[in-house]
Formats: structure tokens, C-alpha cells, sequence
């Protein structure tokens, strides 16, 4: 299950929101919350979301990748951040 402001996230949730997502998630096994198909479910329900998944990296992405994959990290962001 995937919480969202402390309550289970539902696909209606999801069509409400009126302003751009960027979910980011990596590999459960690594401590992600949530797994990418769940991931891939949230941002399909969202008007204006994006995913971007890091297998390398768990809960602290920012943290836990290194070299080219803090790259790919850093591009997602800022594709993201052009497109507002």
C-alpha cells in the first residue's frame, strides 16, 4: 500500500490533482516505499505525472547513487522542472 499525506493513495486521488508529479522510486530491496509497478499505477492515475525509476538506489536515491547514476538523477529533475 502507498500512503500519501498519511492516508492509503487511491486512483481517484490521483485524477484529482491538478499540478505536475515527479515520482521518483528505486528498488524496494533497497529500501524504495513503494515497488515500480505501484509506481507505475500512481503516475498513470495522475494528470501530470512523471516517473523515473533507479534500480541502484532505495529510499535515499540522493544519497545512495553515484557517478552516472546521480547523473541520471539529476537529468530527471531538471527535464521535469522545464516542462512547468
Amino acid at each position: 500500500m502507498c500512503l500519501l499525506f498519511g492516508r492509503p493513495f487511491l486512483a481517484r486521488d490521483g485524477r484529482a490533482h491538478q499540478c505536475p508529479v515527479l515520482l521518483l522510486t528505486g528498488d524496494p530491496a533497497r529500501g524504495a516505499g513503494i515497488t515500480p509497478q505501484l509506481a507505475e499505477k500512481i503516475a498513470a492515475t495522475l494528470k501530470m505525472g512523471q516517473l523515473a525509476y533507479f534500480e541502484d538506489a532505495g529510499h535515499f536515491m540522493h544519497y545512495e547513487l553515484q557517478d552516472e547514476q546521480f547523473g541520471r538523477l539529476i537529468d530527471a529533475i531538471k527535464l521535469f522542472l522545464r516542462g512547468l
